[in-house]
Formats: C-alpha cells, structure tokens, sequence
C-alpha cells in the first residue's frame, strides 16, 4: 500500500446506534480517541433492525430515531476528523411474515427459497435508502464474520450451536454472502456508482476452533477470503 494516508482507522461498536452494549461506548467516548489517534477512517457497527423497518411489500423505511442516532454519529466523527467512513450491518431485515430465531439468522435458499428470495430483496431495497439518506458513507461491508466459528453470526433458523448438523456449509456460506454483496451492491449502484463493497470480515473456513489464536490464523483467513474471491467477477 503506497497511501498510508488512508490506512489508519478503528472499529469500536458505540452503544448510542447499538442499544445494551457496552454503555461506556457512547458517540462522544469514540469520537475523543479517534481525535487523539488522528483517526481518518472509522468502521461503523449498525445493527440493521435500529436503523430501518421492512413493509409488507418489501420496501423498506429508515426509522427516524435510527437515522438522528447515525447522523449524529457521523457528524461528531467528522468534528473529529474522520474522513471515511466504512458502514457494516449487524443484523438484518426479514420479510414482515418470517420468524427468525434471532437478527442474525439468513433464510436457507434450500429449504426456503422464497424466503430466501425476499430476504435479498429487502436487502437491496435497504442500501437503497441508506444511500440515498447518507451520501457520505461511500464503504460497505455486507454482513459481519459470516465464517465465524459454531456459525452465531450467520447460521439458518435452525440453527442449534450445540449441533454441528445445523450449521451451514463453508459453500453455502460463500454462495450466500456473494448474493448479498450482488443485491446490496445493486441497491447501492442505483444512487451512487462511486463507492466500495466488501464481504463481511471473514474469520475462518472450518469447524469451531478451540481457541482465538486459531480462529484467527493467516492461513485460515486466506482461506475464506480465496473463496469469495474465486466466485466473484468484477466489473
């Protein structure tokens, strides 16, 4: 990387956009670190469910408690001096007629398909309006760790972590976070075709590690990213 003057960012999950975290995250808390480290670039945790409700025709509106907690956000960033901002969904949306067990749950385009189907839809229509809504958030990220290990932050509505059976296969994990990087990607393109999709932040390909260390290992991380690189095509 020859521009280091973009490379310096923080990710850190403020509990102002993300209610019943860490309370002492609050906005003003990040913002004071990220102007003492001279932050450029922050990596924002939105769980997607505060941010916008699903109608039944699958349109999809932004909640206006939701939309004043980010705006002021990343105005208090940008008093800060962060330039860039990179904006991640924790959690998604689903049609008004589906039951997840939980905002981290995908609908299996198996055994549900069209509610599979819909499920990509809403997620379209979704950066949709967050593009239209915040036209300075020109980086995405589409999902988060959907490799994680025992699957709890992508994993079917049936999803049992003390039951391997339940989990989805590293294929269906690929296959499953491409389609929606394409529907995000697509809904994003419609208002503005200068900006950066990313998969989530892969972790590892394979069965629960035992420890951190290895879930978090090089060759691992590679792995995971050689398959979504090996079924994309640019351009």
């Amino acid at each position: 990387m020859r521009d280091l003057t973009k490379f310096y960012g923080l990710c850190e999950t403020s509990n102002e956009l993300n209610e019943g975290l860490d309370k002492g995250l609050t906005n003003e808390f990040i913002c004071h670190f990220a102007k003492i480290f001279k932050t450029k670039t922050m990596r924002i945790w939105q769980r997607m469910p505060e941010l916008a409700k699903v109608n039944d025709d699958l349109s999809v509106e932004l909640l206006e408690k939701g939309v004043k907690n980010l705006r002021n956000y990343l105005n208090m960033l940008k008093n800060a001096g962060v330039e860039r901002f990179l904006l991640f969904n924790w959690g998604y949306l689903y049609p008004n007629y589906y039951k997840p067990i939980d905002h981290m749950t995908i609908p299996s385009y198996i055994d549900e398909p069209d509610v599979y189907k819909d499920f990509l839809i809403i997620t379209e229509n979704l950066y949709i309006e967050i593009q239209k809504e915040f036209p300075e958030i020109e980086y995405y990220e589409i999902s988060n760790e959907p490799d994680g290990p025992g699957g709890g932050f992508f994993h079917s509505n049936l999803y049992n972590p003390d039951d391997k059976s339940t989990y989805y296969s590293q294929d269906d994990i690929v296959k499953m976070a491409l389609d929606m990087n394409y529907y995000a990607s697509r809904g994003i393109y419609k208002i503005n075709n200068n900006y950066n999709m990313g998969t989530g932040n892969t972790m590892i390909f394979s069965p629960p590690a035992r420890a951190w260390a290895r879930c978090c290992s090089w060759r691992r991380r590679c792995t995971a990213c050689t398959r979504i690189y090996g079924r994309t095509s640019s351009g």
